[in-house]
C-alpha cells in the first residue's frame, strides 16, 4: 500500500512539473510571436490564458490540484466536479483567473435565460452543476449582473421535487451572487407570496422559508421577522397534521389508549392556537380521532381520569363554537359518576354559586370596590364613569378630577389627563379663596 501511495504521488508530482514546463514553453512561444507581431490579439489571448494557468498552478495546494488540473487542461466538467469536493472551502485568490480560461459565465447565462423561459427543468440542471461556484472569492465581480430575484421562481418551481440541490452550498451560492438589496427582495417577494398560499401549498412555502433561513445564515442580510414567524406557526402546523396523522393510523392496533385519550386533550387545545386558515384541515382529522377516541371510550369508561375529566369541561367550557365541540360533549357523558362525586360537586357549584353572588353584591353595592378592581384589571375606562358618576353628586370636589386625570394617564391620554389636573387645581384655588 505504501508503495503504491510513493508512486501515485510520484506521478502526480511529475505531471505537475510536466504541466508547468509545457506552460513555460507556450509562454515563452507566445512571447517569441509578440516580439514580431505586438498588435496581434490571436496571441495577447493566448497569453492571457497561459498566464492565468501558470499563476492558478502556483496557487494550487494538495486539496485544490484537481481543481488546478481541470482548469489546466481545459475541462469545464471536470473544473465542477472538482469544485464539489467538500475539503475545499475557499480557492486561494489567483483562481479567480479561472474566467480567462473556461467558458464559466456562458453556463451563469443559460441559466438565467432558462429561467426566464420557464423552462425549469434546464435551469435545476445548470444551477446544481454551477452552485459550487462561491468558493471563487469575490465571485460577484467577475459576473455579468442578473436579475437574482428571479431566482426566486427557480425556488417555488422545483425546491418541492428537488429539495437536495437547495442545500448550504445553494444558498452560499446565492448569497455570493446577489447584494443585500437583491436578498431584502427576495424576502419580500417571499412574505408577498405566503399571503396567498393555500393550506395544501405550506410544504412548499415551509421549504422555500426553510432555505431562505439558510441564505440569511450564510450572508450578512438578516432574516425577515415576519417569515420567522410564519416558519414557526407553519412548522407548528405540520408537525401537529403529521402527530394526528399518526395517532389516527395507530389508535386501532395500540393495546394501551390511555395515551391517546390523553393527547386528545393535547392535540385539541394546540389547533386553537393556530390561525383560522390551518385550522379546518386540522379539524377534519381532529374529528376523526375523536370518533376513534368516543368508540375506545364506549368500551372502556376507565380510560377517563378525573384529571382529564376536567380538561375535557374546560375545552366545552372555552371553546363552545368549535366545530369538535358536540363531539367533545359526546365523550363527556361517557364519563362515570357515582352519588359521592355528585354529592361533593353539588356541594362545589353551592359554594361557587354563593361566592359569585357575595361579589356581585359587593360590585354594585361599594362603588369603591368596583373601581379597585376596575383597576386591578386596567379597566380605566370604566373606573372613570364612576369618578364621573361621583362628579355629578359633588362637582367642586378636587379629588375626583385628580383621580380621573391619573386614569387617564395610565390610558395614555395626557392632554385629558392635564385638563382634568387644571381642574383640579383651580377648583383647591376656589375652596381656599372661600376658606
Amino acid at each position: 500500500m505504501k508503495k503504491f501511495f510513493v508512486l501515485f504521488l510520484a506521478i502526480l508530482i511529475s505531471y505537475t512539473v510536466f504541466a508547468s514546463e509545457s506552460l513555460e514553453m507556450q509562454r515563452d512561444k507566445i512571447l517569441e510571436g509578440l516580439i514580431t507581431d505586438p498588435a496581434s490579439l490571436t496571441l495577447l489571448n493566448q497569453a492571457k490564458v497561459v498566464y492565468s494557468k501558470l499563476l492558478i498552478l502556483q496557487s494550487a495546494s494538495s486539496t485544490q490540484e484537481s481543481v488546478a488540473n481541470a482548469i489546466i487542461e481545459n475541462s469545464l466538467s471536470d473544473f465542477y466536479n472538482a469544485l464539489k469536493n467538500p475539503q475545499i472551502q475557499t480557492l486561494p485568490k489567483n483562481f479567480d483567473l479561472v474566467f480567462n480560461v473556461l467558458p464559466i459565465q456562458n453556463d451563469y447565462n443559460a441559466l438565467f435565460t432558462y429561467i426566464s423561459q420557464g423552462d425549469y427543468v434546464n435551469a435545476l440542471r445548470v444551477f446544481d452543476t454551477i452552485k459550487y461556484l462561491y468558493k471563487i472569492p469575490d465571485l460577484y465581480k467577475f459576473l455579468p449582473s442578473q436579475n437574482v430575484v428571479s431566482l426566486w421562481n427557480l425556488f417555488a418551481q422545483t425546491i418541492n421535487t428537488d429539495p437536495r440541490s437547495f442545500d448550504v452550498n445553494a444558498a452560499k451560492f446565492v448569497a455570493a451572487i446577489a447584494t443585500p438589496y437583491d436578498i431584502k427582495n427576495i424576502y419580500v417577494k417571499t412574505y408577498v407570496w405566503l399571503s396567498g398560499l393555500s393550506v395544501s401549498q405550506v410544504q412548499m412555502g415551509f421549504n422555500i422559508v426553510d432555505f431562505e433561513s439558510q441564505i440569511a445564515s450564510v450572508s450578512s442580510v438578516q432574516m425577515d421577522p415576519n417569515l420567522l414567524q410564519w416558519k414557526f406557526t407553519v412548522s407548528n402546523y405540520l408537525a401537529l397534521y403529521s402527530s394526528i396523522n399518526d395517532a389516527i393510523r395507530e389508535i386501532s392496533s395500540a393495546k394501551d389508549l390511555t395515551p391517546y385519550v390523553k393527547n386528545m386533550i393535547i392535540f385539541y387545545r394546540a389547533i386553537q392556537d393556530l390561525p383560522l386558515q390551518y385550522r379546518t384541515p386540522l379539524d377534519n382529522l381532529m374529528s376523526t380521532y375523536l370518533d376513534l377516541v368516543f368508540q375506545a371510550i364506549s368500551a372502556n369508561p376507565t380510560l377517563i381520569s378525573s384529571s382529564i375529566s376536567r380538561d375535557i369541561k374546560s375545552l366545552i367550557a372555552n371553546f363552545p363554537s368549535d366545530p369538535n365541540t358536540s363531539k367533545l360533549i359526546s365523550i363527556s357523558m361517557l364519563i362515570p359518576h357515582n352519588g359521592a362525586s355528585r354529592q361533593s360537586n353539588n356541594q362545589i357549584w353551592v359554594f361557587y354559586a354563593i361566592v359569585i353572588a357575595g361579589a356581585i353584591v359587593l360590585l354594585f353595592t361599594f362603588p369603591s370596590v368596583r373601581v379597585r378592581i376596575y383597576n386591578i384589571l386596567g379597566m380605566h375606562k370604566y373606573e372613570i364613569k364612576i369618578y364621573m358618576k361621583a362628579l355629578s353628586r359633588h362637582p367642586e370636589d378636587p379629588s375626583l378630577h385628580i383621580k380621573i386625570a391619573s386614569a387617564y394617564e395610565k390610558m395614555g391620554k395626557y392632554v385629558e389627563a392635564q385638563r382634568e389636573y387644571s381642574l383640579a387645581m383651580k377648583l383647591t384655588n376656589v375652596n381656599g379663596g372661600k376658606k
